[in-house]
């Protein structure tokens, strides 16, 4: 009878461990979507000004109506709509290496503090944005391992956590 005990209460313990593991996951893939938006707004708020310092010289409206109307887009995005986010920031991005390469065809550009400055920070957040991404997507693999070993054992009748993360 004690053995019994002793198996109930180890069982017990290792569920309430995989519980706090799960509970854990999701804290920080809140956590790190968190940061990913802090960075992404950053990065955002910079491509107006970007945008006008290129278009005093080339005059060429055309070439901003994408990334303006991303910019605009983006700006009206909640937090529940955080993998579109990601997709506009994919695609701002894109827009972002097309007015770098317009940009390379005005030597007056190149030594312009002001546009280096913007070019670097928007280089940089985007970096950032980057690792962050890729942690994210450990995070996610890692608690739908969680999710699989809990869904495998006799956990899955104690802990009713089942929804697995797309990447």
């Amino acid at each position: 009878m004690v053995i019994f005990y002793f198996l109930l209460s180890a069982l017990l313990i290792m569920c309430a461990l995989l519980f706090v593991l799960i509970l854990n996951k999701n804290s920080k893939i809140n956590k790190i979507e968190i940061k990913i938006l802090e960075l992404f707004y950053a990065k955002i708020n910079k491509i107006p000004a970007l945008v006008e310092l290129i278009r005093k010289e080339v005059e060429n409206e055309k070439a901003y109506h994408e990334i303006i109307h991303l910019h605009s887009e983006s700006l009206r995005l909640k937090f529940e709509a955080f993998y579109d986010l990601l997709e506009i920031n994919a695609r701002i991005h894109k827009e972002f290496l097309f007015l770098m390469n317009l940009s390379i065809r005005q030597p007056d550009l190149a030594t312009d503090g002001n546009f280096i400055y913007l070019r670097d920070f928007i280089i940089f957040y985007e970096k950032n944005i980057t690792k962050e991404i890729e942690k994210i997507n450990t995070e996610i693999q890692k608690h739908n391992g969680l999710i699989t070993l809990k869904n495998y054992t006799i956990f899955w009748l104690l802990l009713p956590i089942s929804r697995k993360i797309e990447l």
